[in-house]
């Protein structure tokens, strides 16, 4: 019987290390149910670290961002077509069907480029919002 006991004896080394995690994930614990307290104390209050706060400046965030997305995707798209039409008109000289025509060559490349730079920004605005969120939840 002793034999046993003596294999499932735990050195003293990895003993100190378990309780050293031990108290450093208790300590982690403790901090958030801290901070769960603090922000339900403080709930109500307006300010940074209120949740309703953050939530309203993250839409209007996200609002501003669509909205001058929107109006740059809009007369990048029109200002492409518009170029190859007045290049095809007035530069080379063309009928309007020829014109048209270059519009659509020179338009539907912007078109497709700025959907690709759309999903790029896209994207880092989503990885910031996640990075933000993280950064202010302490749950």
């Amino acid at each position: 019987m002793n034999a046993v006991n003596e294999a499932n004896k735990e050195s003293e080394i990895a003993k100190a290390e378990r309780l050293a995690k031990n108290e450093k994930n208790l300590a982690e614990i403790r901090g958030r149910v801290e901070r769960k307290k603090y922000n339900k104390m403080t709930g109500g209050i307006a300010g940074f670290t209120n949740e309703s706060a953050r939530r309203k400046r993250e839409e209007m965030e996200d609002f501003r961002f669509m909205m001058a997305f929107g109006v740059g995707f809009i007369s990048v798209m029109f200002m492409g077509f518009l170029t190859g039409f007045c290049i095809g008109k007035f530069v080379l000289e063309t009928s309007e069907e020829t014109a048209l025509i270059l519009a659509l060559c020179t338009g539907i490349p912007t078109l497709i480029l700025e959907a690709i730079l759309m999903i790029i920004r896209l994207d880092k605005w989503e990885k910031r919002r996640a990075y933000e969120r993280k950064k202010h939840s302490m749950d």
